[in-house]
């Protein structure tokens, strides 16, 4: 008898162990979330956000003057945001 009693008091101190240690981690800060810079840029937004002409930006892009694009799918090519602004801030 009196071992079930230390069984049920093992189990019940267990339990009551990790209740506060999950109330420890949620009372822990955390950091928000860095934001994922992942977007697709067209060659209308790029002429856009760069103020070059479309020709401008394969030219650049032949002599590796510019980002690379990435292929999508037959005919659909893209560039992704953060290569672009990267790009724009080292003219400046």
């Amino acid at each position: 008898m009196q071992n079930r009693r230390q069984n049920s008091t093992s189990k019940l101190q267990d339990q009551t162990d990790a209740k506060s240690e999950i109330n420890d981690l949620a009372r822990r800060e955390i950091p928000p979330p860095q934001p994922i810079d992942n977007e697709l840029w067209s060659i209308k937004i790029i002429c856009h956000k760069t103020g070059l002409s479309r020709a401008s930006v394969y030219k650049y892009i032949e002599l590796g003057l510019f980002p690379r694009q990435r292929h999508l799918g037959p005919g659909r090519v893209a560039w992704r945001s953060s290569e672009v602004k990267n790009w724009i801030e080292t003219r400046r």
